[in-house]
């Protein structure tokens, strides 16, 4: 076991703080201040081009992460234990750091008498608590140093391994969605007398969903594609429009129909001119079939 005779100083109870708001999200931000927050630090990787194809609206590109997707597998488990590695090594690299300011000494001495009454653990296990609530990863490779160290008991390890894979989601949840949600719905209970606040929604675009004159209508469209040479296939794609009126009423509705092209609404929107004689010709060849 660690020597627990170590004297709380001053000092230590400025590491614990710091290590309190480095790991709680409270800085979490592009802004200067994110160096003191260890999600930002700890950043993330970058994606890759996965597939490109083609559709009504233009060149649509999948995106994915270095681990892929469709994975499966040892292959696709040592993939993902490779994503880990960063994390894992940053959290316990800054713990050993904090460590050696006496944040844990801090944490121990503070939170001990709250813990351990609530869940049987010992206050220095609040550093991971806190963690975890940014990064399971960061919280688990701390509770292992704590076992691994003699600061807590097996008992303690399996009771603190349970919390955090039960209740740590639940705790994540709430402060990202759960705080929105609970103001939305005491909104028509205001807490300052005479105030009131009314909610109207001005605007809505119902989901584009394709019913079966949808699909006959792109059949038709797909089989005079294949007579003029031209590879035309459903695409589900983001993103809205007057079609999404017109299909919520049951008419048969196709949106993107035009020629090829990409950025659409920005500074890079670009339209490929070779594309817009054969979509022409399409367009002509579906009205004359609907019309026959």
């Amino acid at each position: 076991m660690t020597d627990k005779s170590r004297s709380v100083t001053i000092g230590s109870y400025l590491a614990l703080a710091f290590a309190i708001v480095f790991f709680s999200g409270l800085l979490q931000s592009n802004q200067w201040y994110g160096v003191f927050d260890f999600t930002t630090l700890n950043g993330s990787f970058g994606t890759m081009v996965q597939s490109v194809s083609e559709n009504g609206d233009g060149l649509k590109t999948a995106m994915t992460d270095m681990r892929g997707k469709g994975g499966n597998g040892a292959r696709d488990g040592f993939l993902f234990a490779l994503t880990l590695i960063p994390t894992v090594m940053f959290a316990l690299g800054m713990i050993n750091v904090l460590e050696h300011y006496g944040a844990l000494d801090a944490a121990r001495k503070l939170l001990t008498p709250l813990l351990r009454p609530l869940m049987g653990i010992p206050g220095n296990t609040g550093l991971a608590l806190i963690a975890s609530l940014q990064s399971t990863d960061a919280g688990a490779a701390m509770t292992r140093q704590l076992k691994d160290e003699g600061l807590i008991t097996k008992r303690e390890t399996d009771v603190f391994t349970m919390f955090q894979f039960s209740a740590g989601a639940t705790i994540v949840n709430f402060f990202s969605s759960g705080a929105v949600l609970f103001t939305l719905t005491l909104a028509e209970r205001p807490h300052l007398e005479g105030v009131t606040i009314k909610l109207t929604r001005e605007a809505h675009k119902p989901a584009m969903v394709p019913s079966e004159g949808t699909k006959a209508l792109m059949a038709i469209v797909e089989e005079c594609g294949q007579e003029l040479g031209l590879p035309i296939r459903w695409q589900e794609v983001g993103g809205g429009s007057d079609a999404n009126l017109t299909a919520a009423l049951g008419i048969p509705t196709l949106d993107g129909l035009g020629p090829i092209g990409a950025g659409f609404h920005s500074d890079e929107e670009y339209l490929d001119l070779a594309s817009i004689a054969p979509r022409i010709e399409l367009l002509v060849k579906v009205l004359t079939r609907l019309a026959a």
